[in-house]
């Protein structure tokens, strides 16, 4: 399989794999405090501080899977591994702390649209604050998502990859 092929094979065991989870949790937690069955979270059905909780499991898990699960595993989450890639930082080949948080505070912040705790976020901030900011910040989000792909399609990295100094190359 062609790197590029894998690459977003891995992409998309991770994503389907997390938001699964990031879902299953937030989801059960609402459901709980609401006493509803529900497939979809609404903010304005629960407390502020019941929100925060909702957002803060939601994060707790997105750094599981993308944070420590790399950080004891190489590199590599479930789906890097799968598909048989190698991560390496730029100045060492073993994957390190602070090259990693970069990573993991871009790819929510700065490729959030294509991660479910982004959603999540936004739904909170549209209840809680000012509609006009969340719907721009949802399109600001939608816009570098778009261009981290692009970027990817001409350099064989996307932007999370630059801000860790990271290369992922296929196994050997």
């Amino acid at each position: 399989m062609k790197y590029k092929v894998k690459r977003l094979t891995a992409y998309l065991i991770d994503w389907f794999i997390s938001s699964l989870i990031y879902s299953f949790i937030t989801l059960l937690y609402y459901s709980m405090i609401t006493q509803t069955k529900t497939t979809r979270i609404d903010f304005y059905q629960v407390s502020f501080y019941q929100g925060i909780l909702i957002i803060s499991l939601c994060l707790f898990v997105y750094f599981i899977y993308y944070a420590m699960i790399p950080i004891y595993n190489n590199g590599q989450t479930p789906g890097k591994k799968v598909c048989h890639l190698e991560v390496f930082h730029k100045y060492d080949t073993k994957y390190q702390y602070v090259p990693f948080s970069l990573k993991f505070i871009t790819m929510l912040l700065g490729e959030g649209f294509l991660f479910y705790p982004t959603f999540v976020i936004l739904q909170f901030m549209e209840c809680h604050f000012n509609a006009d900011i969340v719907a721009i910040l949802y399109k600001i989000s939608v816009i570098t998502s778009l261009i981290s792909v692009f970027i990817y399609l001409l350099t064989n990295k996307f932007i999370h990859d630059y801000t860790s100094h990271s290369n992922v190359t296929m196994k050997t």
